[in-house]
């Protein structure tokens, strides 16, 4: 199956941090540079009453992991 047809999943941030191998603090940094994909807000309801966990698209990270090594390949 070709990368482009692979189904994609929502990931907690420990897999997150797992997989790329910066702490927390790191990630949302980056984020806040724009330089790391943003988490999605799931759960809760349309009144903003319960709890709305953030997840991570699985592609989304892996992408971010190849562009991190073809820079590494880069510079």
């Amino acid at each position: 199956m070709s990368s482009a047809a692979q189904l994609d999943c929502l990931i907690k941030l420990p897999v997150v941090i797992e997989q790329v191998g910066i702490s927390r603090s790191q990630i949302y940094n980056l984020i806040s540079l724009k330089r790391f994909p943003a988490p999605l807000k799931i759960g809760g309801s349309a009144e903003g009453i319960g709890s709305r966990s953030a997840r991570w698209s699985q592609n989304q990270i892996q992408d971010w992991i190849r562009q991190q090594v073809e820079q590494g390949k880069a510079g």
